[in-house]
């Protein structure tokens, strides 16, 4: 397959139905949807609450795809918050596949999203592993996730 096809079966699955839905969901549970939101001390950006180290990561999952990557200063605009979001997901996804042999359950992924990871596999992706204030925002995210169509 040439590096073009590879790029856009991967596009195709970045910006899946599903991968939409879940995007949505953490939207929605990160900063109610803005766009412009900026918390953790200002570490942490837009409507998806997306760190540096975050970007970074996901850039290079995109790069190993044959996608192009997303440089920080763009986290402004809509658009790349969406596409970055539903990179990380898939990233995500990929590592999750990867040590587990299955794909990852939404709430799963919103874990390792809120938590990093590691943190979430520390957790053993379970709730009642996570921090009481995680915890809230998982059953945010999952209340969510339940009522976009």
């Amino acid at each position: 397959m040439t590096t073009a096809i590879i790029a856009l079966l991967t596009l195709t699955q970045i910006n899946s139905p599903e991968n939409v839905k879940v995007a949505e969901a953490i939207a929605y549970t990160e900063s109610l949807g803005n766009y412009r939101a900026v918390g953790d001390g200002g570490f942490a950006y837009g409507a998806y609450q997306m760190h540096k180290v975050a970007w970074d990561d996901t850039n290079d999952f995109r790069k190993k795809n044959g996608l192009s990557p997303f440089p920080w200063y763009n986290k402004r605009y809509k658009a790349t918050q969406d596409i970055m979001c539903m990179s990380f997901i898939e990233l995500i996804k990929h590592r999750f596949k990867k040590d587990y042999g299955r794909l990852p359950l939404p709430k799963e992924i919103y874990m390792a999203y809120t938590m990093g990871y590691e943190g979430a596999k520390r957790a053993d992706f379970h709730i009642l592993n996570a921090p009481e204030y995680k915890q809230r925002a998982i059953l945010r995210f999952m209340e969510k996730y339940n009522l976009v169509k």
